[in-house]
């Protein structure tokens, strides 16, 4: 019999999923054959997700609309309309396009699948249920809809064998679906079968050998059967593929402190705590910036958040919209130039460090240190780096960037000082 801090513990990971899920854009599965898109879809849904990080939500439906009547039957864009919608945070409107879609197309089964998707990320259980019932009744080869329809299983009803029937065709169907072979190896792990997580696990990281959670999964089994030293190295092989995986910091952490390792446990402990910043913050900041759309602060703010975790792409975009509000040009120039140095775009960076000559800040000799590190002139770059450091203001964003530049500039155990300073630093929801 399963004990009952199982069963709990359970119902509170499964939760934590779907409130993860809540901040993601919707995945649409696509089981109806249908032709390819086309580029002329193509150039519609690239121009609607164009608008929506400009927040320009009525724009890209606009656009997407126009893609969906070039691909009606295509999952394509309604996975594209699902995005829209949950990264809006216009989940009821979603389900009200969905149903009307539905009405339109009632034997498709991808309306019926982003439906349920957004009713399950409101917690409309019952709702959810129906329409990944529908999905698996158009088509039982439905994968997706069967590991939603599990997730319901274990997060209302807690019945685990028939959450475990449903991922296992599920993952018979479709053995490379990542996150069906992960909730599976969940269910049986917390169900007690190990040796078959294990063999969950080990298949399907044979399949795809780049999937840092799988790793991270399969260490945790080690761990259980004594064997640090391969959960070791699994755990620092998922972090080569994922550098951003909090559990497998914390995990790594925990292993390390258990066998003595404190400084170095210490470390991974503080950097699960920087990526679970991350992940907690970005939406929150995305939502603040739909809030209030002229207020220049909070793109910039997400800009370095970006930056600071190597999201280049993602900075490089708020620090534009921050631009176009009218930000600050010294602070926008000083992100610019460390984005173009980290790409090793030398002249480019220089450009934008020719226009903080006079800026007197912490960030303005980061970024100065950041520019001699590529010259290979590590002694002053430390030098600027100890003065960025003694002025810098207690903003978590900012210490992890000089932590990192220390590190690039080959020394660690300023780079961990920092790491563990930043730590009990404001995070930047709290410093606007």
């Amino acid at each position: 019999m399963r004990p009952a801090w199982a069963c709990t513990l359970a119902l509170l990971l499964t939760l934590a999923c779907a409130a993860e899920d809540r901040g993601k854009p919707a995945v649409v599965g696509s089981a109806t054959p249908a032709p390819p898109p086309g580029p002329e879809y193509e150039a519609r849904a690239g121009r609607a997700l164009t608008f929506l990080r400009e927040s320009r939500v009525a724009d890209a439906l606009n656009e997407a609309n126009k893609a969906l009547r070039v691909a009606p039957l295509s999952a394509e864009p309604y996975r594209l309309f699902s995005t829209i919608y949950s990264e809006s945070d216009q989940d009821p409107a979603g389900i009200e396009f969905f149903r009307e879609q539905i009405e339109r197309r009632p034997g498709l089964e991808h309306p019926w699948y982003a439906k349920g998707v957004h009713e399950f990320r409101l917690s409309l259980w019952d709702q959810a249920r129906a329409s990944f019932g529908r999905v698996i009744e158009i088509d039982p080869g439905h994968a997706d809809g069967r590991y939603f329809l599990a997730r319901i299983l274990l997060t209302v009803d807690g019945d685990f064998e028939a959450a475990l029937e449903h991922l296992r065709i599920a993952h018979e169907f479709d053995p490379r679906s990542e996150r069906t072979a992960l909730e599976l190896e969940f269910v049986l792990r917390i169900e007690g079968r190990y040796e078959e997580a294990g063999r969950v696990a080990a298949a399907a990281l044979e399949m795809l050998p780049n999937s840092a959670e799988l790793h991270q999964r399969l260490a945790l089994l080690r761990i259980r059967e004594g064997d640090d030293g391969e959960a070791e190295e699994l755990l620092r092989a998922a972090l080569e593929r994922k550098p951003g995986l909090p559990t497998a910091h914390r995990d790594l952490g925990r292993l390390l402190l258990r066998n003595g390792r404190e400084n170095e446990g210490r470390e991974s402990l503080a950097r699960a705590r920087r990526w679970d910043d991350y992940y907690r913050l970005k939406p929150r900041l995305a939502k603040r910036m739909r809030q209030s759309p002229r207020d220049p602060r909070i793109p910039l703010l997400l800009a370095e958040l970006e930056l600071a975790h190597v999201q280049l792409e993602d900075a490089l975009a708020m620090y534009r919209h921050c631009e176009a509000l009218g930000g600050p040009a010294d602070r926008i120039a000083a992100g610019r130039a460390w984005v173009h140095l980290y790409l090793r775009q030398i002249e480019r960076a220089d450009v934008e460090l020719a226009k903080i000559v006079e800026w007197d800040d912490p960030r303005a000799d980061a970024v100065r240190a950041g520019r001699l590190i590529r010259s290979e002139e590590l002694p002053q770059a430390l030098r600027l780096l100890d003065r960025a450091a003694g002025r810098a203001p207690a903003e978590r964003t900012l210490l992890h960037w000089i932590s990192d530049l220390y590190g690039f500039a080959g020394n660690p155990a300023k780079s961990a000082e920092l790491l563990l300073r930043a730590g009990t630093a404001p995070a930047v929801e709290e410093v606007i």
